[in-house]
């Protein structure tokens, strides 16, 4: 059970609510149900896992986590003086945690995956004609303090696109800094290689050779499927520019 709403990465209300008793004969209120991931410290190293059909409770002050739910799953919970551990279907330690306040308090964290927004331009303007006129595009994005990344299915964006479209409010939880232009935010290396030209290599060269052995060209094959009569998988040539 939790009472951070902004852990939970799926959230089904509840229908009727669920009732929670407390030791004082009084009850509180699960408002929904959901899963939330975490990863789990033990053995020097981060483990992933998502705890399901975790309840939103929101007048809980600390999180519980119920060892009967656990052992449902397969879990094994090993309880000592000082510490508990956690271990998996196949045995392998995934949390270890110790006794504070009579209480036992997992090593672990909660991670929230980065959310996907939707918008929907209708009629597309003139600077905005990566836009189809109907078409619904999603975008992925990761806000900085003075940098936007954003990709799309229509290619990499343009940084002044971005731009206009976090300062008119075309997508719900994008933020700009009024201050940010195209010169603050820097130039995406990225964009420009993808931009680039890729020149044709000409068949003849215009450069020859004046002398014999002036000019060599060398080149390796193999390795080849079947040897030669003396065993060699790879042979050389070297031609001479000039003969």
């Amino acid at each position: 059970m939790s009472s951070h709403r902004d852990w939970f990465q799926a959230y089904s209300p509840l229908n009727p609510l669920h009732k929670i008793w407390l030791r004082d004969n009084t009850f509180i209120q699960a408002l929904s149900i959901g899963c939330i991931p975490i990863h789990m410290h033990a053995n020097c190293k981060w483990n992933r896992a998502i705890l399901q059909d975790v309840l939103y409770v929101l007048a809980l002050h600390i999180n519980l986590l119920s060892v009967s739910m656990l052992a449902l799953c397969g879990t094994q919970v090993h309880f000592a003086p000082k510490t508990c551990e956690i271990q998996d279907k196949d045995n392998l330690l995934t949390c270890i945690g110790h006794v504070e306040d009579n209480l036992y308090i997992l090593d672990a964290c909660t991670y929230v995956c980065k959310p996907t927004c939707i918008t929907q331009v209708n009629i597309p303007k003139s600077d905005e004609d990566f836009f189809a006129a109907g078409h619904v595009t999603a975008l992925r994005f990761h806000v900085h303090t003075q940098a936007v990344t954003a990709n799309t299915p229509l290619g990499h964006l343009n940084v002044n696109t971005a731009i206009k479209m976090a300062r008119k409010g075309m997508v719900n939880g994008m933020t700009m800094a009024e201050n940010a232009m195209h010169e603050a935010l820097g130039t995406c290396e990225l964009h420009i290689k993808g931009k680039h030209a890729c020149q044709a290599i000409k068949k003849m060269t215009q450069m020859r050779a004046n002398s014999i052995l002036g000019h060599i060209y060398s080149n390796l094959c193999g390795l080849m499927q079947t040897s030669s009569r003396k065993g060699y998988y790879h042979f050389t040539t070297f031609i001479d520019d000039k003969s």
